[in-house]
């Protein structure tokens, strides 16, 4: 049994894009109402990835665990080390700026502290205070999501809805117990919501064919982007960690559902492939890229309207080179462990087991 090539998923690379630069503005800012707008771009790309995932599981990969997780693992670590790598060299050449630009690097770089680093998944557990790439725990956490995706998640819409039942209880307990935010957004348990919404958006969506509703869809960006504002402005403080954040993920899926009907013209959808392919990079590089505007200004401005867009050229010009190497390197030998035939036997187990939706 050969599995059907994966529809793809059009218009999300622009979405990713923008979603990692509303991370690094709300890095490197530092301002009072821009921190909480990296919490939910996270989020909501933790909805695209269930859906994504879910559509490359059931219709790429089936149950062969082996092509899946070689081409999520060249997917997600030879970026990373890269900017582990240079990451290291600048702290070597500028340890004084380096810790003063950002506390985490002035800890002590011992082999230990540089093994979970490069392990990846001690940072989902682990408050360490050495980080090479700070924000790195949410590729930790979704390197244990696709494991939940493959054994179960993503097998069926029954599957989903459960796993989606269990983030909804889980939350719902950490308020009423009054949970600190960290707890909700930073641990594993905390974005199981996220995924498997992302997940019963695929199933829910596999076998309709008809065209997205612009109007609709229009109306979900719209309020997705008022509700990245919103605190402040329309709400009181303490909003954007209590209703704004489930707000943010609920509007998240309906843009996505938006996205997952679009049928873009080939010019469109190459340049929305390109940017995808940056998204990643401009998460990994952004406190390099920032660091190095810093040295430029002398260290004169640490955080601020000003170095975030100092810096938005640097982290492009680095995210670029990065996508560039990976796309050389990388992804010719991702392609072929995509496109090779499945194990037969595993894909027709997985269609067996799977109950019919």
């Amino acid at each position: 049994m050969r599995l059907k090539a994966s529809k793809g998923d059009p218009l999300t690379g622009t979405f990713r894009f923008l979603l990692a630069v509303v991370v690094v503005f709300s890095h490197l800012v530092g301002a009072r109402y821009t921190a909480h707008m990296g919490f939910y771009a996270v989020r909501a790309f933790f909805v695209l990835s269930g859906y994504v995932m879910t559509s490359a599981l059931n219709e790429v990969y089936g149950r062969d665990g082996i092509r899946f997780w070689s081409n999520r693992f060249l997917r997600l670590l030879p970026p990373y080390y890269a900017v582990c790598f240079a990451t290291v060299l600048a702290i070597r050449l500028c340890p004084e700026h380096a810790a003063a630009f950002l506390p985490r690097w002035g800890f002590a770089m011992t082999s230990n502290e540089l093994a979970e680093n490069l392990l990846v998944a001690p940072l989902a557990f682990e408050d360490l205070k050495f980080r090479l790439v700070p924000p790195a725990w949410s590729v930790a956490v979704e390197i244990m999501m696709y494991f939940i995706l493959y054994v179960g998640m993503a097998r069926s819409l029954r599957g989903a809805l459960l796993c989606l039942t269990f983030g909804v209880a889980v939350q719902c307990a950490w308020l009423v117990m009054g949970a600190p935010f960290d707890e909700r957004y930073y641990s594993p348990a905390g974005a199981l919501l996220s995924f498997s919404l992302g997940a019963t958006i695929y199933f829910a969506r596999k076998d309709d064919v008809r065209p997205a509703d612009i109007k609709l869809g229009a109306l979900a960006t719209v309020g997705w982007v008022i509700n990245l504002l919103a605190e402040g402005p329309l709400f009181r403080d303490g909003y954007a960690l209590y209703g704004g954040f489930y707000v943010n993920i609920v509007l998240a899926a309906l843009v996505i559902i938006f996205l997952s009907g679009l049928n873009p013209r080939p010019r469109l959808k190459s340049l929305d492939q390109a940017l995808g392919h940056l998204s990643y990079p401009v998460f990994l590089c952004q406190w390099l890229g920032a660091f190095l505007a810093y040295l430029i200004w002398s260290g004169a401005h640490s955080r601020g309207w000003l170095l975030a867009f100092s810096a938005l050229p640097i982290i492009l010009m680095l995210s670029a080179a990065l996508a560039w190497a990976h796309q050389l390197f990388v992804e010719p030998l991702r392609a072929r462990i995509r496109t090779a035939p499945p194990q037969q036997r595993i894909a027709a187990s997985w269609a067996s087991q799977a109950p019919a939706e």
